[in-house]
C-alpha cells in the first residue's frame, strides 16, 4: 500500500472541535431517514393508515438507496469537492426532513425515503476525506472515533426526542424539526472546512470493479463488512423482541438493550479511534479481534434463554464495547494505508459490502426464526455471520502469509 499524502491545515483548537462536531453531524444526519421512520412508527401508521410492513418498506427504501449509491457517490465526492460535497449533503438532509413532513401518501413518502438514502451513500466516503485531506497523521484518531460515534449520536436524537414530539405535534412536525441538525452542520461547514478544498489532485478515480482488481484488500473488507453488516442489524432489530418475548423484560428495559449498545458505542468508537492510530494499523488482528468478541456476544445471546436474563448484559457490552469498533479499524486503515484521492471511492466500496448486510441481515434473521419456530435459528444466524468475518480474516491471512504486509495479523 501506498500510504497517502495528508493535505493537512493548521487548526486551532476552537476550529478542530468545530470540524469534529461538523464531522459527527454528517454520520447522524445519514442516519435519520431510517432511525425517524422507527422512531415515529406509531403516529406515522395511524396517520397514514399503513401497515406495520410499510413501515419496514420505507426504512427498506432508505438503505437500498445507500448500497445503490456508495460507490457513485464515493466517486464523485472526490471529483466535487470536500466542501461543496458536505454543503450538498446537508442541503439534501434538510430538504429530505421538509419534504417527508409534507408527503400526502405512502407512496410519495417511499419517494423521498429513496432521495434521503443518498445521505448514507454518502456520510462515510466524503468524512474520511475530509479527514485525509484537513488532518495529519497523529492527529486522525480521535477525530475518526468521533466522526464514527455520530451514528450513535443520530440514534439517540431521534429516539430522545421524535417520539415525544410525534405524540404531542404529529409525525410531520417531527420530522421538520429535524431540519435544525442539517442546519446547524451547514453552518460549521462554512466556518471549519475551507472554501478552497476543490477535488482531490488530478488522480482519477476507478470504478469499484478497477478499485477492487488494483486493490485487492478492498475484497476481503467488502466481505467483512457484508457479514458484520448482517449480524449487526439482525442483532439490532431484534435484540428487543427476544428480551421481551422470551425473557420477560418490560418494554423500557427491552429499549434499554438497545440504548446500552448506544451509548457504549460512542465512548468505544472514540477510544478504538484513539488506540488504532497510537498503535498502529495492525488491520487483520484488530479485525479478528472484534469480529471474535462478537461471536461471544452472539452467543451470549443464545444462552439467555436457558441461563437467564444477564447474559443479555454480556453480549449487549459485548456489542457496544467491540463491535461498534469494526467500521473505526477500517475507515482509519483506509485513511491512513491508501493514497488519499482514494479516501472517498474506496470508503464507497466498503460502505456498498456494509449496507448489503444491513438490508439483508434482519430478513434473513426473521426468516430463520419463522421458519424454526424460534429465535434460537435467528442467533445461529446471527453467529454464522460473525464467524463467516472470522474466517474471511483467517483466509486473508493465510493467503497473504508470504507477502510484507503492514496489515497482517501478527505484524
Amino acid at each position: 500500500m501506498t500510504p497517502g499524502v495528508s493535505a493537512s491545515v493548521d487548526r486551532s483548537p476552537l476550529r478542530t472541535s468545530g470540524l469534529a462536531v461538523n464531522l459527527s453531524l454528517a454520520m447522524a444526519v445519514s442516519t435519520f431517514g431510517s432511525y425517524a421512520v422507527g422512531a415515529t412508527a406509531p403516529t406515522l401508521r395511524s396517520s397514514l393508515g399503513i401497515s406495520s410492513v410499510h413501515v419496514g418498506w420505507l426504512a427498506t427504501s432508505f438503505l437500498l438507496s445507500g448500497a445503490m449509491f456508495s460507490t457513485f457517490v464515493g466517486r464523485r465526492v472526490g471529483a466535487y469537492g470536500s466542501y461543496r460535497s458536505m454543503v450538498a449533503l446537508y442541503v439534501l438532509s434538510a430538504v429530505s426532513c421538509l419534504a417527508a413532513a409534507s408527503v400526502p401518501s405512502l407512496a410519495y413518502l417511499l419517494l423521498v425515503m429513496f432521495v434521503w438514502g443518498i445521505t448514507g451513500a454518502a456520510s462515510n466516503p466524503l468524512t474520511n476525506q475530509v479527514l485525509a485531506e484537513q488532518t495529519s497523521a497523529g492527529k486522525r484518531g480521535v477525530l475518526l472515533g468521533i466522526k464514527q460515534s455520530g451514528v450513535q449520536v443520530g440514534l439517540f436524537l431521534t429516539g430522545a426526542t421524535l417520539p415525544a414530539i410525534a405524540v404531542a405535534a404529529g409525525w410531520r412536525t417531527a420530522f421538520a424539526v429535524m431540519t435544525v441538525v442539517p442546519v446547524t452542520g451547514l453552518v460549521l461547514t462554512f466556518f471549519t472546512i475551507p472554501r478552497t478544498s476543490g477535488h482531490v489532485g488530478g488522480h482519477a478515480r476507478p470504478a469499484a470493479l478497477g478499485l477492487l482488481r488494483e486493490h485487492r484488500v478492498l475484497v476481503w473488507l467488502f466481505a467483512y463488512a457484508l457479514l458484520m453488516g448482517a449480524s449487526m442489524s439482525s442483532t439490532i432489530t431484534f435484540l428487543p423482541l427476544y428480551t421481551f418475548d422470551v425473557l420477560g423484560f418490560s418494554h423500557p428495559l427491552a429499549g434499554a438493550a438497545i440504548s446500552t449498545i448506544g451509548i457504549m458505542g460512542i465512548g468505544a468508537r472514540v477510544l478504538s479511534g484513539r488506540l488504532v492510530e497510537v498503535r498502529g494499523t495492525k488491520l487483520r488482528r484488530d479485525l479478528l479481534t472484534v469480529s471474535t468478541g462478537s461471536m461471544i456476544a452472539a452467543i451470549a445471546f443464545m444462552a439467555a434463554a436457558t441461563v437467564g436474563g444477564w447474559a443479555i448484559w454480556v453480549g449487549v457490552a459485548l456489542v457496544g464495547g467491540v463491535t461498534s469498533t469494526w467500521n473505526v479499524v477500517v475507515m482509519m486503515a483506509l485513511i491512513r494505508d491508501l493514497p488519499r484521492h482514494l479516501a472517498a471511492p474506496s470508503t464507497g466500496v466498503v460502505q456498498f459490502g456494509f449496507y448489503i448486510g444491513l438490508m439483508t441481515g434482519p430478513l434473513t434473521f426473521g426468516t430463520l426464526t419463522d421458519v424454526w419456530g424460534s429465535y434460537q435459528a435467528g442467533w445461529l444466524g446471527v453467529l454464522a455471520g460473525f464467524l463467516g468475518a472470522t474466517s474471511v480474516v483467517l483466509i486473508w491471512s493465510v493467503r497473504s502469509r508470504h507477502v510484507d504486509d503492514p496489515w497482517a495479523v501478527g505484524h
